[in-house]
């Protein structure tokens, strides 16, 4: 029964929460032990992985401290656009040098191409540990308190299946095969791009309105656009007991929409 009540979440909590696992699906990560499995057997030695894996926790510290600085100029939801952004792009251009730069032929050493591919890597970090901010306080901001619980038990079992997608799928990979390493890269990277694109679909379809209901608090909490705990102490905090501020679903053909689906006459909803 959690599904459902998941699905139904107002906000488009389930969207935000869907944007972020999706991120979970990749092997390039500093501190994957796919991915540092295979930089082995490209012998990079022990010093240079230290480095590398430093260099990514250290860019995620730098990524929340942006996030904050952010988020105080732009938004919440504008830095964490930007964020995610840049993790995508970051991720599609290490997946180019990977596949472009020669990184996964048969040439054992290639400094130049390989330092910017580790670097893309690092900066993907800086993306990452933002979003990772700021979509938790999107969702402390939009998730019904009453159900934050199984929204987070949910969010981390859809991450928890990323991770683990990306340990099966290794398997049958072996770390020497360069070209069977280089397909999960390139999957790796349309996940992320597949996770930037979903938040940015919730940027661009869910925006903040004032909403008045036509009735009192009493009966507004049982109108059929689901209401949060913070909706219902606006209502009930309200001058008239009818005014809020509601993350409605507003998708960019709005007036298309609600004439088709929304407004549509008795006899077409029949």
């Amino acid at each position: 029964s959690g599904w459902p009540v998941f699905l139904r979440q107002p906000s488009g909590a389930p969207v935000l929460v869907i944007s972020y696992a999706l991120l979970y699906f990749t092997v390039l990560s500093p501190h994957g032990v796919v991915l540092t499995a295979y930089l082995q057997t490209r012998h990079l030695g022990e010093t240079p992985l230290s480095l590398f894996r430093a260099a990514g926790a250290l860019a995620g510290v730098f990524g929340m401290s942006a996030y904050r600085l952010g988020s105080q100029r732009i938004g919440v939801r504008g830095t964490a656009l930007i964020q995610v952004t840049l993790l995508a792009v970051a991720v599609i251009a290490a997946a180019a040098l990977f596949g472009y730069g020669g990184i996964g032929g048969a040439r054992e050493h290639m400094p130049r191409t390989m330092l910017a591919f580790l670097a893309m890597i690092v900066v993907s970090r800086f993306g990452l540990y933002g979003f990772d901010v700021a979509l938790t306080q999107l969702e402390q901001m939009n998730v019904d308190e009453r159900h934050r619980g199984l929204v987070g038990a949910i969010e981390s079992s859809l991450c928890s299946l990323g991770t683990m997608a990306v340990f099966v799928s290794t398997m049958g990979v072996s770390a020497h095969n360069a070209a069977s390493f280089g397909a999960l890269v390139y999957i790796s990277a349309a996940f992320v791009l597949a996770g930037a694109g979903c938040f940015a679909t919730w940027c661009l379809c869910w925006h903040d309105h004032e909403h008045t209901h036509d009735t009192g608090v009493a009966e507004a909490v049982h109108e059929t656009h689901a209401h949060t705990l913070a909706h219902e102490r606006q209502l009930a905090a309200s001058a008239d007991g009818k005014t809020h501020t509601h993350l409605h679903f507003h998708p960019p053909c709005g007036r298309l929409w609600h004439h088709l689906v929304v407004h549509r006459p008795v006899s077409d909803k029949a």
